[in-house]
């Protein structure tokens, strides 16, 4: 089976990942591919609560950005949401 999910409620960029993306005329599908954009990074999890407790733990803020489901026209990975 493929699988992928569709993000939104993302983390701001940090304004300096933003000066990048800007100097170098990237749009934001190419930004989020080269750089954390204020995501530092992703966990897949079927108990959200407790990774997010883990992480807490840790001192790093998570929240929930999207559910991982079938994949469409046999389209895997993470996508932004518009």
């Amino acid at each position: 089976m493929i699988y992928s999910s569709k993000q939104d409620k993302l983390f701001q960029p940090d304004w300096r990942e933003l000066k990048l993306a800007e100097y170098s005329l990237s749009n934001s599908e190419t930004a989020y591919a080269k750089w954390p954009m204020g995501n530092e990074g992703f966990v897949t999890s079927s108990k959200p609560d407790e990774a997010m407790k883990a992480a807490s733990k840790y001192g790093l803020e998570a929240r929930i950005v999207g559910v991982v489901e079938e994949g469409e026209r046999r389209q895997t990975g993470v996508s932004l949401a518009e």
